[in-house]
Order: C-alpha cells, then sequence, then structure tokens
C-alpha cells in the first residue's frame, strides 16, 4: 500500500513540474501578473481539488499584503477580511512567512495566536489550515507569499511541501520575468509605453480598424518651450512636467487606447471610434489637467502644449509609420493655430484627396 500511495505522490510531482514549466514557457502569453497568478493558484488546485492556492502581493511603502486583480477561488468576504494584512511574526502564515523570509506551516488556524484577529472570515470559509511560502525575487525582494488553504486540519506531506516550495520558486521567476518585460517595455520616468510598445499596439488597432471598418485616431503631442523649463528651472522641472503630462494622457483616455512617450517632450496617443469633435475635447482635457497641476513659475516661461492628429479607416490605405508621420506634421501646423490643435480627417476625404497604400489603415 506504501508503495501505491508512493507512487501516485510521485505521479503528482511529475505533473505538477510539468505544468509549472509550461507557466514559464507562456509567460509571454499572460499579459498580467494576475493572469501568471492566476494559472499558478489554478495548478495548485488541479492538482488537489480540496485545497484552495492563493498570493497575495506586498506593498513596500506599507509593508502590508494584498490581494491581486487575480480570480480567486477564496469567497470575497474572505479577501476582503484579509486585505492589508501587516508583515509581521505574528500576522497569519503569509504576515509570517513574508516577515521571516521563510516557509510558515499552521496546521489549524482556528486555535492558532496568529490567526486570530480573522478568525470569524476564517470559521465562515471553513479554512482549517494555512501552509505560506515567502515569493522572493532575483535581487533578494519579498514579492508576496503563495499560500495553499484546506479545510480540514493538516500539516503538508513531503511531496505537497515540494510542489508549493516549487509553485513559489516559479511564481518568484514568472514575476520577476513580468516586471522585466514591463521595464523592457516602459518608459521609466512616466510609467507609459515606450515607442517600441506603443508601435506594436498601434499596428494591432489599425488591424482592428480595417477588418471592423472603423475609424482610428492618432494625436501627436509636442510640450511647448519644455527645453526652456529645463534650462531655466531644472532637469527636475522637465521631469515633473513630463509625469504630469503623462498623468494627464492617461485620465483622459479608455481603457482601449493607448499611449506612450515617443520622444523626450512628444507623446503619442491612438484611439477607435472618435471624431474630430471628440479629439478636440479630449485634447483640451489633456491640456487643462496638465497646465493645472504646474508651478507659477513653469506657466511664467510660456509652457504649453500643441496637438495634431489624424483620423483614418480602412480605405485610407496608411501603415503606422504614416500615420505617426501625418500627424507629427499637424502638430507642427497647429502651432500657428491659436488653439494649438489641429486635426485632419482622413476618413471623411473624398477618395482623390486621400493619399492610398496597398496596406494599412
Amino acid at each position: 500500500m506504501d508503495e501505491v500511495i508512493e507512487y501516485e505522490h510521485l505521479k503528482t510531482l511529475t505533473l505538477a513540474h510539468r505544468k509549472f514549466h509550461q507557466v514559464l514557457k507562456n509567460l509571454a502569453a499572460y499579459h498580467s501578473d494576475a493572469q501568471v497568478i492566476e494559472q499558478l493558484t489554478g495548478i495548485i488546485e488541479e492538482l488537489f481539488p480540496n485545497k484552495v492556492g492563493s498570493i497575495l502581493m506586498v506593498d513596500d511603502q506599507s509593508q502590508t499584503l494584498h490581494s491581486s486583480d487575480a480570480k480567486s477561488k477564496l469567497p470575497d468576504f474572505y479577501n476582503q477580511g484579509i486585505e492589508g494584512t501587516p508583515i509581521g511574526p505574528n500576522a497569519s502564515s503569509c504576515g509570517a512567512a513574508a516577515y521571516s523570509r521563510d516557509k510558515c506551516i499552521v496546521s489549524d488556524t482556528f486555535t492558532d495566536p496568529s490567526w486570530e484577529p480573522f478568525l470569524d472570515v476564517l470559521i465562515r470559509a471553513q479554512l482549517r489550515s494555512c501552509w505560506s511560502m515567502p515569493i522572493i525575487s532575483k535581487d533578494d525582494q519579498v514579492l508576496g507569499t503563495f499560500s495553499i488553504y484546506s479545510p480540514e486540519i493538516a500539516e503538508p506531506e513531503d511531496y505537497e511541501l515540494e510542489i508549493l516550495e516549487t509553485a513559489t520558486h516559479v511564481a518568484s521567476l514568472a514575476l520577476d520575468k513580468k516586471e522585466l518585460m514591463k521595464t523592457a517595455c516602459t518608459d521609466p520616468l512616466t510609467r507609459l509605453s515606450n515607442r517600441y510598445l506603443f508601435e506594436q499596439s498601434l499596428e494591432l488597432l489599425m488591424n482592428i480598424s480595417k477588418r471592423d471598418n472603423r475609424n482610428l485616431s492618432v494625436v501627436y503631442l509636442d510640450l511647448n518651450r519644455y527645453v526652456q523649463v529645463k534650462e531655466l528651472i531644472g532637469s527636475h522641472a522637465g521631469d515633473e512636467v513630463l509625469r504630469q503630462t503623462a498623468q494627464s494622457i492617461q485620465q483622459e483616455l479608455r481603457n482601449t487606447d493607448i499611449t506612450c512617450r515617443y520622444e523626450d517632450d512628444e507623446f503619442v496617443f491612438a484611439a477607435l471610434d472618435t471624431s474630430t469633435e471628440d479629439l478636440y475635447l479630449i485634447c483640451e482635457r489633456i491640456r487643462k489637467s496638465t497646465l493645472g497641476k504646474l508651478s507659477d513659475e513653469i506657466m511664467e516661461l510660456g509652457f504649453g502644449l500643441t496637438f495634431g492628429g489624424v483620423i483614418c479607416n480602412s480605405r485610407t490605405g496608411y501603415d503606422f509609420h504614416d500615420l505617426i508621420r501625418l500627424a507629427d506634421e499637424e502638430m507642427y501646423l497647429a502651432k500657428a493655430n491659436p488653439a494649438h490643435i489641429s486635426i485632419r480627417d482622413l476618413a471623411n476625404q473624398p477618395p482623390e484627396q486621400a493619399d492610398t497604400a496597398e496596406n494599412g489603415c
């Protein structure tokens, strides 16, 4: 009988390693940390149908643990009840694991003192044991905790502990790689997409525009007198201008729209299904929001924003390089315009007035 059990444990271990390897292999297909977390906790729940996997992420500033946006089999009331768990030696299995940087096995959460503040939600959710491991990055930072809950009083068997340790290691690798991929595609100052990622995303929007015959708009934004702000006030003021502009753009765009810091003091954004009137309103709101956050010292230098945009559809025939170039040209035309906004609607131009190309939008 022992040999049969050992064989079953070995099969489970082998299956676990195979599935975890697949997560790392397919990492580029996951668009967020939440998707990675869902995959990893889902593997635990597939291997152990009576248990629940959970990953909490560390907030470095507050030194507390928080749920991610990942879907979870844990009840909502439980997730809310443990939200913001402090990191400390007596703060549940999860808080203790993050604090000690080592595994914390609690076989009976109903009687363990570290779980006493959470006893009501534990009893309601019937989570009787919790085994937690810290997720530690390659640069030795605690990213979060990986936990397995059970409805029974239980300590992990050796093979279960090995699976938890492996899952935690894979979580560390996966979250590290996702952060690296994010960093490689993100402007470090503004946290917007960089030029490379934006152009890839714009190409996808163009394909959607062409397939569904939807208008696509591209807007080029230039910061007037940005160089003077940096030279006369200092680089810190220039950085603040860039951050506030980026924040204003993000606030005014929809989740389906895309944007990036394209050049040193220039931004680009793109959106589907927007009219000329829509773009004027968006540009004005971005301008008002940005200027309202800047100091009088910056504004006294004549700082401002200039926008140039184009709207195309499936018949205009431009590729994404053309659209960015045309939006840039409109931006320079807008500098002579009192409103500092110039939008060219190529989608509604007569065919003979619109340049055509073989492919693109």
